[in-house]
């Protein structure tokens, strides 16, 4: 449970840098390393008590793609099946350290039936909090998300949405002035006699109204399930379901140099979710981006009379004044080299997966970025590194071509990576 064992970054990843060509400033990288940490505590309960956990949403397209957070984005989200789920939230509270918030339940007041696990409350000033949580002094987060299991067939799924229409309809009502105080009663008790539960008139009707929901959403059991979803989203119409069979068996993606459990069927997930996942689309998030932009003022009376370090965004922050500013070709070659390197790294998770298709997916992004970066080169600037360049990725794009083709014939590709990085290293030096 905590202890010092804190996850060890290097030095480089604290500095703000440009990924994607979108800027991450350093207090952003200390915020997803705090995350992180607070990852590894969720990951040591599941461990102990065997319990199964995955990342979802961008956390999930963070790691397929970009091998980490995705860089325009802040936050983790991770499931679990509602089993494991409740299995979680029975333990978490005694083994998590102290002071870190567990909501009571989930996100009150709303339909999302989403939990968020944070490792305090308060902006902490003390060096062991800092420490542990590489200096971010604004409370993070992880978001866990309940994956339910789908009605056995189309009938059962038509009654358990009828059911929820009406308890999100009323819960919905009741907060309009007009509506009739008897009429309430009476949906109250048809509720009551309707799904056998009881519910207390002296406490918030509407809180209970969405414990109902998920009551509903929850309604079936994995033993005779073949499908399951994120129900809020079920219930808004959007396609999200899978086989369970993606959750239950589960493979490991690099992420930002932890090994984290995904679904099996993660790029089946991801195009449904995403379609073309593996295009950048520089927005999608539905929260405040940065994390921490609605804690700031709350940060300045915490810190009372402290001076505070401000992050400002800014063309002097991207640029390092004790090296020389890049020509054009350099930074073309080094954004293609800083891509392939990420690239690289998931193409030998796919491989040692035995995801073939996956692996000729990405195989073909790095051909398509070595033509695409070669051609620019070759039309604009002519010097001759820029030429140079050139012939370093016509060869870089060849080997990666054969690559393909062996995979294409399930032919093995051994020693494929150092091959790769040999050329990368040309056109690094």
């Amino acid at each position: 449970m905590g202890g010092e064992n804190y996850m060890q970054f290097p030095d480089s990843f604290f500095e703000d840098e440009v990924r994607d060509g979108f800027y991450v400033p350093a207090i952003i990288k200390r915020c997803w390393a705090a995350q992180m940490e607070l990852l590894g505590e969720i990951a040591a309960i599941c461990k102990r008590h065997h319990i199964r956990w995955f990342v979802m949403w961008g956390t999930l397209l963070g790691a397929g793609r970009h091998g980490g957070f995705i860089p325009w984005d802040d936050d983790l989200d991770i499931a679990m099946l509602r089993d494991d789920y409740n299995r979680f939230m029975s333990v978490a509270r005694q083994e998590l350290p102290e002071g870190y918030r567990i909501p009571e339940h989930g996100n009150k007041g709303t339909a999302n039936m989403v939990t968020a696990i944070w490792n305090g409350t308060k902006f902490p000033f003390k060096g062991g909090f800092l420490d542990k949580f590489h200096g971010c002094f604004f409370p993070q987060g992880v978001d866990i998300f309940p994956f339910d299991y789908a009605a056995p067939d189309p009938e059962d799924e038509k009654l358990q949405k009828e059911l929820l229409s009406v308890v999100f309809d009323f819960a919905a009502s009741i907060d309009r002035k007009d509506e009739d105080a008897d009429k309430i009663k009476a949906v109250i008790t048809s509720l009551e006699e309707a799904l056998h539960i009881t519910i207390d008139k002296s406490t918030s009707l509407k809180d209970q109204l969405y414990l109902v929901m998920e009551h509903l959403f929850s309604m079936y059991t994995a033993e005779e399930a073949t499908e399951a979803m994120y129900a809020p989203d079920w219930f808004s119409g959007k396609p999200f379901k899978w086989p369970v069979r993606y959750f239950r068996e589960l493979l490991t993606l690099s992420f930002e140099g932890m090994e984290v459990p995904a679904p099996s069927g993660y790029d089946d997930i991801l195009r449904v979710r995403y379609g073309n996942y593996m295009k950048r689309c520089y927005t999608g998030a539905c929260h405040d981006y940065p994390c921490y932009r609605q804690m700031e003022s709350e940060l300045d009376k915490a810190a009372a009379d402290r001076l505070l370090l401000r992050y400002h965004i800014s063309r002097p922050d991207i640029k390092r004044q004790a090296n020389p500013v890049p020509s054009v070709p350099e930074k073309l070659a080094g954004s293609f080299l800083h891509l392939t390197e990420r690239l690289h790294r998931q193409i030998d998770t796919a491989i040692s997966s035995k995801d073939t298709e996956r692996a000729k997916t990405l195989l073909e992004l790095c051909q398509e970025s070595a033509i695409h970066v070669g051609t620019l080169l070759e039309k604009k600037w002519d010097a001759e590194h820029g030429l140079r360049t050139v012939g370093l990725l016509e060869k870089y794009w060849e080997l990666a071509y054969q690559i393909y083709e062996s995979l294409a014939q399930e032919e093995p590709v051994a020693g494929y990576s150092d091959a790769l990085g040999t050329v990368q290293d040309e056109i690094r030096s």
